[in-house]
């Protein structure tokens, strides 16, 4: 036996309740580390207030050891959301499958990936925007997109027949609660995730300490924590002395001491500052802008928030990357600082801005700033940052006080402390306006500031937790004894996740 299951094995916890209920809790296995003991408090809980039955759909086979720990807690009912024989049991999914193909066709034809994203649907919901970052997850696909695919067809053709089945399970089972822990990429999660605005089920969104209930899976910008508006910030008055909150936490922020990967590696241990390192590149004097190009990961969810209308006119990450570079060396008055993204190596694309950035370095207005440069300090050398949606921009705004460049719109638009921009025209216009357009007045400066506290201590707070870990790649062994020593001694009724759901779940009306 190995050490792992030995420790599952000793992890003893009350068990699940099975009433023998007509309607039923769906749970959407993501087979993370910490996932399993997370969807089990939830379900837990909730059986407190409901007499349901939970059922789980997972790409996991039965002899899993993800699986067995569900089975040791109590879940008795597993089902997988595609298989081959699926094909030959449900030949009406096959006809359909056919007109779903051909209206893929229509696309591939002329490669027209920006509108596949776009307008691509099945059964009625938008599925192009999962199909294509799941496609672009791995090898670079996004370097040279392409429809006309054998990757590509399988991942729709998975996509589409997942979409049939779980669609006709939810009904067939009387699915009344969704439990789901992401909604990225073209898996069982995102399908759901979509599927329950469609059928009108009620969905518990549970992503680390991000835990939202949407009655009757009614998400939108107005109802999603995550999506910045004026009614959410004005909820702030009632929060005392914010703004002091708000530096304290920047500060550790910007000395790279919060827990997250991504902060650590855009502010720890920095020692090369901007200006010392541009003195004997460029005449700083040239330039009417500098301008800091932070790259996102360019494989990681392109359209994230894409159910919520924050898009691009730029199909991908990479793409905008490039056409951004394309402009820049025409406009050689403008400083364009290329920051590849700090957790680049987490993504296996180390180098590769890197490469990019060859094809441009003879133009002295671009330059590469690599990880070796706070993200502190550069956002205090230039005039504005862009983005596409990066957390970056809310970070200019509302503590460097300084008026991004959104490539589309962000989760955080709409609010007047970004430029935003509906086409292309329009971003590279607010590349060319002068440096003073990014300066913010007082208003823009109070949204701003509470923008960023709002998005960083109401949304993402983090609170130590066993039992959601904080530590993104804990491995499983080490994750799982951690608990059970938390467990044997008795400490566990103190876990803060624990406390965050049970006050969430206890005021659930459905």
């Amino acid at each position: 036996m190995s050490n792992l299951k030995k420790i599952l094995k000793n992890i003893k916890l009350s068990k699940i309740s099975n009433y023998n209920s007509k309607n039923k809790i769906l749970l959407i296995d993501r087979g993370r580390v910490d996932s399993v003991l997370r969807n089990y408090y939830v379900v837990k809980l909730l059986q407190e207030k409901t007499r349901l039955d939970p059922v789980i759909i997972t790409d996991l086979k039965s002899e899993n050891l993800t699986i067995q720990f569900y089975k040791q807690l109590g879940f008795k009912k597993f089902f997988r959301s595609f298989k081959i024989k699926y094909i030959a049991l449900y030949p009406i999914f096959f006809l359909k499958f056919l007109k779903y193909f051909f209206y893929y066709l229509k696309y591939a034809i002329n490669n027209d990936v920006f509108k596949f994203i776009r307008e691509y649907k099945v059964e009625n919901i938008f599925v192009g925007d999962i199909i294509f970052d799941r496609f672009i997850r791995n090898d670079y696909k996004f370097l040279n997109v392409k429809l006309f695919n054998i990757k590509f067809l399988i991942i729709l053709s998975y996509t589409i027949y997942k979409i049939f089945y779980i669609e006709k399970f939810i009904k067939e089972n009387q699915v009344k609660f969704i439990i789901l822990n992401t909604h990225n990429y073209a898996n069982n999660n995102a399908i759901t995730f979509k599927l329950a605005k469609k059928l009108k089920i009620n969905l518990i969104y549970s992503k680390g300490f991000q835990f939202f209930y949407f009655k009757k899976g009614n998400y939108s910008k107005f109802t999603d924590p995550r999506i910045i508006t004026l009614s959410k910030l004005n909820q702030i008055n009632g929060f005392k002395n914010y703004k002091q909150k708000l530096k304290k936490h920047m500060d550790l922020r910007l000395k790279g001491k919060l827990p997250h990967f991504d902060v650590k590696n855009a502010y720890a241990n920095k020692k090369i500052t901007i200006k010392k390192f541009l003195k004997k590149k460029v005449n700083l004097i040239e330039f009417d802008k500098k301008i800091l190009l932070a790259s996102h990961s360019l494989s990681d969810a392109n359209h994230h928030y894409f159910e919520y209308r924050v898009r691009s006119p730029f199909e991908s990450y990479y793409k905008q990357l490039i056409e951004t570079l394309q402009f820049a060396k025409n406009h050689k008055n403008i400083l364009f600082l290329v920051r590849p993204h700090p957790s680049s190596v987490f993504w296996h694309e180390e180098g590769l801005i890197g490469k990019i950035y060859n094809e441009f370095k003879k133009f002295s207005n671009i330059q590469l700033v690599d990880s070796n440069f706070s993200t502190a300090d550069l956002l205090n050398f230039v005039d504005t940052v862009i983005t596409v949606y990066g957390t970056i921009g809310l970070e200019c705004s509302g503590f460097f006080h300084k008026k991004p460049i959104i490539a589309g719109k962000g989760f955080y638009s709409d609010l007047g402390i970004t430029l935003d921009s509906h086409t292309k025209e329009q971003y590279f216009r607010n590349i060319l306006k002068n440096k003073n357009s990014h300066k913010m007045t007082k208003r823009e400066i109070h949204i701003s500031e509470k923008c960023l506290y709002y998005h960083e201590k109401i949304v993402n707070r983090e609170y130590e937790s066993i039992i959601c870990s904080s530590n993104r790649l804990i491995e499983a062994k080490k994750y799982y004894n951690n608990f059970l020593n938390f467990h044997e001694n008795k400490k566990l009724k103190k876990d803060n996740y624990l406390k965050l759901i049970e006050k969430k779940i206890k005021i659930i009306k459905y």
